[in-house]
């Protein structure tokens, strides 16, 4: 399963790219996972898959503080442009795989974008979803050899 997190496992990561339909600026973002969640960022990545910018690195992850993250500067996102979130997870100490879903003993990786201005037709709150990849394989160093 897709959504699924294997027991026993330190580091896990997990990561969705999606394409963006609007201009918008951000200004700070805000990630959410569970309680096996350690760190979530988004990358903005050109049409090409170019990296652009980073929006909003949150590590250590702490499920009981969830910080909205504002960023250096505002990042301007153009039609076209990927959203790619990565979000990291330990289960070491779960001896059954984890489910994504809503439930807190479940997982799920979200990073919300705080931006303007409002895109017209604006009818609920929009969600970047894409193909996602998920394993071992670490896309960014976090703890002792932290580049982020």
């Amino acid at each position: 399963d897709r959504s699924s997190l294997p027991p026993r496992s330190p580091t896990w990561n997990v990561a969705q790219t999606c394409r963006w339909p609007s201009n918008i600026t951000v200004f700070a973002t805000r990630g959410h996972m569970h309680e096996t969640g350690t760190a979530v960022y988004s990358r903005l990545l050109d049409r090409r898959g170019n990296e652009i910018d980073m929006l909003g690195v949150t590590y250590p992850f702490d499920y009981q503080y969830q910080p909205i993250v504002n960023l250096d500067r505002d990042v301007i996102v153009q039609p076209g442009d990927q959203i790619q979130t990565h979000c990291q997870f330990n289960t070491a100490h779960k001896n059954t795989w984890t489910i994504g879903g809503i439930a807190t003993n479940q997982e799920m990786c979200i990073n919300h974008l705080l931006f303007y201005p409002k895109p017209r037709n604006w009818q609920a709150e929009p969600f970047c979803i894409g193909r996602i990849w998920q394993g071992p394989r670490l896309e960014r160093e976090f703890g002792g050899n932290q580049d982020a």
